[in-house]
């Protein structure tokens, strides 16, 4: 029987045309996985795949949405842990993601 895949926490936030910020981001990822134990992804939710690779270091950034696509592909019965970076009130955290979830589940 194969073993279940380890819980992924997807640390994420709004998104940025800045490559700074996708850097920072992943800065935050790296620190949080090594205090958790767990693996800790930097993604967001909207604008930071349009970032050129090349200012970040070679790696696209990466979108919650398609990020959890190919992790339930790949871990159809994994389990995640959603982790917003947000500083303050959102439409994104109370409209968007639940809807994008709800679709993800269909």
């Amino acid at each position: 029987m194969p073993e279940p895949s380890p819980a992924v926490c997807f640390l994420f936030d709004n998104g940025s045309l800045r490559a700074e910020s996708t850097v920072s981001l992943r800065r935050m990822a790296l620190a949080l996985s090594a205090q958790t134990g767990l693996p800790v992804q930097a993604v967001s939710l909207l604008h930071s795949s349009n970032v050129p690779p090349e200012a970040l270091g070679g790696e696209p950034a990466r979108l919650l949405e398609p990020a959890l696509m190919a992790h339930f592909k790949a871990f159809p019965d994994g389990e995640v842990v959603l982790l917003p970076l947000f500083f303050g009130p959102s439409a994104a955290l109370t409209d968007y993601v639940p809807a994008r979830l709800a679709s993800l589940r269909t």
